[in-house]
């Protein structure tokens, strides 16, 4: 199990925790839905391929490791291609920030805010998910709760 922990009050870049342990760290571009994940001593790129593209690539120097793309515009779910694996992350409901993961072979895990009011949240998922996975997710779920808060602070 995951912890993810925003780095300040008012931080969308996160730190990714075992326990104790911080395992990676999380970081959002200011002003784009660019970012990257260090993990396990690597530096991960994520970019985005187009402005108002649904697809996004994780990227170890020039190659791509994962790649994710929102099969539908207004729905909160991703296709996440990892190698040969595919996983869907999908929101629980639409009253919900909490997502879940599905494979080929099924059910993976769940992704879920620690309570309705923070950026706080645990990632669960089986032991066949590798962390790099577990991560690039996150990193898209909380790309869309990011999306959800500017859209509120830009209607307030």
């Amino acid at each position: 199990m995951l912890t993810l922990l925003p780095r300040s009050l008012c931080s969308w870049n996160y730190r990714a925790c075992e326990g104790r342990t911080t395992i990676a760290m999380l970081d959002f571009d200011f002003f784009s839905e660019r970012g990257r994940i260090e993990f396990g001593g690597t530096a991960y790129r994520i970019v985005k391929h187009g402005l108002a593209s649904g697809r996004w690539s994780l990227l170890d120097r020039a190659e791509t490791i994962a790649a994710a793309r929102k099969p539908r515009a207004f729905f909160r779910e991703f296709e996440i291609r990892l190698g040969a694996s595919t996983l869907m992350l999908k929101t629980e409901s639409a009253f919900t920030r909490a997502y879940r993961f599905s494979s080929d072979t099924g059910w993976s895990g769940t992704l879920r805010p620690v309570h309705p009011f923070t950026r706080r949240a645990i990632v669960d998922c089986t032991p066949s998910t590798p962390p790099l996975a577990q991560l690039f997710c996150f990193w898209l779920a909380a790309l869309t709760w990011r999306r959800s808060a500017k859209s509120s602070a830009a209607h307030a």
